[in-house]
């Protein structure tokens, strides 16, 4: 991308139609922010050679807190997809074991009604959870929709399963 911006500046284009083209091929913010920032310095006359290292500086410093942000937030991650297994694991075993004393007790709740009550806001609940592990990995919203729609697929999954083949059995 710099050798074309080079070639464009060196054609004599204007700079904020060498910032136009760049924008339209790189969606990296603190890419954009940079050339933004460079454009707009060069613009209005400031290309010295103090403005430009400080400019070079302020980059350097976003790049490196950039980098720490994500070390950070990396271990954070998984946490959303635990969250998930968990809640429906747990949930859909409760319902399984609640189901099993009903009928042994010879009381009768609407199993249907309690399929709806509790299995509804989990996969509301994986949607969330999914949301916030996309967000966290990438700082992407786009990023949250895949791992929500794969996070309530998994939940919706194990479900599934867990009606299918319990696991846990009264008596």
């Amino acid at each position: 991308h710099l050798r074309l911006i080079s070639s464009e500046i060196s054609w004599g284009l204007p700079l904020q139609k060498v910032f136009e083209d760049f924008k339209r091929k790189v969606k990296n913010w603190l890419a954009l922010m940079n050339i933004y920032l460079l454009v707009d310095t060069l613009s209005v006359g400031g290309g010295s050679e103090e403005t430009l290292e400080t400019l070079a500086e302020f980059s350097e410093s976003m790049r490196l807190i950039e980098q720490e942000r994500k070390s950070v937030l990396a271990p954070l991650v998984i946490i959303p997809y635990i969250g998930a297994l968990l809640l429906t694991a747990t949930t859909t075993m409760f319902i399984m074991f609640f189901k099993d004393i009903t009928s042994i007790a010879g009381a009768t709740i609407p199993y249907i009604t309690l399929n709806k009550t509790l299995l509804t806001p989990l996969i509301f609940h994986s949607f969330i959870f999914g949301l916030t592990a996309g967000k966290l990995a990438t700082g992407k919203a786009s990023s949250g929709f895949k791992t929500a729609l794969f996070l309530t697929i998994a939940s919706i999954a194990g479900i599934w399963l867990t009606m299918r083949f319990p696991l846990l059995k009264a008596g």
